[in-house]
């Protein structure tokens, strides 16, 4: 009876210990990830930080589906899926920060971006507006971020001044240099350095070189000048080395001729009119073309009309030669000797009988 009623004890206990556990579990997969003390979710494509006062003890990424992966042996964001079984960072999605909250947390910063957005002309805003977001706390870093991007007068040949506008995608490489070295401070710093490729770019070109410029595509002369910043040259480190992020993918907005002097007005004036006379001569050669090609077709089928009548063709060919006298504007007209017949060939009519 004794042994029984131990039994029984011994059960309750360890159901009432199993339903601890289990709730205890719950309570740190949910509550805790949600409230981020012991536990924590990570979005895709985004990357967490657990410190231990300000030093970082553990790096949370969730990369899967970016074609990247977080090299632990360097710390650096890596092409290419983890070729490398690692333990699971996460359980049902939530991932470990630390039993020993608070003295481990999830990292908190402080952060600022800009944004680019279509003017609103109802306003007066011009066709673009770099939107500037304040410092904001954050708990992350995004492995993508997009910056808009204005190089001001750029100086092309000839001392004719543009600003150019570019939306710059930048992939973080070194995620613990960019927030806990640079910080807030790393889109300045690396903005200043793709400015200066920009104005490096548009050396030497006259705006007309400038505007026929491949600018588009991650390919093209534009973009590639751009991200040659990524890598070191002539014994300069590049933006990757220095700041820890790469420049992913470079995306051409628009350009403006800064007009400031008078001999700039003048000069800016000049080549905008080649331009659009150029434009014009190519849309009046179209216009040419169309209108010759359906006076060709009436003519033809007037030429078909009047050979299917006697002396139909003689009829038309004065008609012909009467509208051109009409249209002629000049001073002195020249027609030579006897008018040329058009090259008309008629089907031989029946002889006729005269009446008397």
């Amino acid at each position: 009876m004794q042994i029984n009623l131990k039994e029984s004890v011994m059960g309750t206990i360890i159901v009432i210990t199993v339903a601890a556990i289990i709730a205890l579990l719950v309570w740190l997969l949910y509550f805790g990830a949600k409230y981020e003390k012991q536990t924590c979710y990570v979005p895709t494509g985004e990357i967490k930080f657990v410190v231990a006062g300000e030093s970082c003890v553990k790096v949370l990424p969730n990369l899967d589906g970016t074609n990247y992966h977080y090299d632990y042996d360097t710390g650096l964001t890596v092409e290419g899926e983890r070729g490398i079984i690692y333990p699971p960072h996460s359980i049902l999605g939530v991932y470990l920060v630390s039993l020993l909250y608070p003295l481990k947390e999830i990292h908190v910063y402080q952060y600022e971006w800009d944004k680019l957005r279509k003017g609103d002309p109802t306003k007066g805003e011009k066709d673009y507006v770099i939107d500037h977001h304040p410092l904001e706390y954050v708990n992350s870093l995004y492995l993508f971020y997009t910056y808009p991007i204005l190089a001001e007068e750029v100086e092309l040949e000839g001392n004719l001044r543009i600003n150019i506008l570019v939306n710059v995608t930048f992939r973080m490489v070194n995620p613990i240099l960019v927030v806990f070295v640079f910080k807030a401070k790393w889109p300045r710093l690396v903005n200043a350095t793709v400015k200066g490729a920009i104005a490096t770019f548009g050396q030497g070109k006259t705006l007309d070189a400038f505007r026929k410029e491949d600018k588009e595509g991650g390919d093209s002369a534009f973009s590639m000048a751009v991200k040659q910043i990524n890598d070191s040259t002539n014994n300069m480190p590049g933006i990757i080395e220095n700041y820890g992020v790469a420049v992913h993918a470079v995306d051409f907005v628009s350009y403006d001729p800064v007009i400031g002097s008078p001999e700039e007005q003048k000069a800016i004036t000049a080549l905008e009119i080649a331009r659009l006379e150029a434009d014009a001569d190519t849309e009046r050669a179209r216009g040419i073309t169309v209108i010759g090609t359906a006076r060709a077709e009436a003519l033809g089928a007037r030429l078909k009309i009047a050979s299917d009548h006697d002396g139909g063709t003689g009829v038309l060919q004065q008609e012909i030669f009467t509208d051109g006298l009409e249209k002629f504007k000049g001073d002195i007209l020249s027609l030579g000797g006897d008018r040329m017949p058009l090259a008309i060939t008629q089907p031989q009519s029946k002889p006729k009988i005269e009446r008397i």
